[in-house]
């Protein structure tokens, strides 16, 4: 194998990847939370608020967001969507 079949054979994934993973797993989380752990039936699109931010980081990726636009920010306010979505059908 040469050098250039070596280069083109990356398996680099893409940055909304792991924030679209991060939005799937809180989302699953949150129904069996929801479910399971706390007995709570909240609205169907209260229990997709997770989604959110993803499609929110998808369409504002044209915009220039400067620092702010990190897999962990955005990952981080998916986490913090899941969990005031948790907190308020809970307690």
């Amino acid at each position: 194998m040469t050098d250039g079949d070596s280069e083109a054979a990356t398996l680099d994934v893409p940055d909304d990847a792991y924030v679209a993973a991060v939005a799937a797993v809180s989302t699953i989380a949150l129904t069996l939370a929801f479910e399971y752990g706390v007995g709570a039936d909240p609205p169907f699109l209260s229990r997709l608020a997770p989604l959110g931010p993803y499609f929110l980081s998808v369409f504002a990726r044209g915009v220039d967001l400067g620092p702010v636009d990190t897999v962990r920010v955005w990952s981080l306010l998916t986490a913090a969507v899941t969990l005031s979505v948790f907190l308020f059908y809970a307690v």
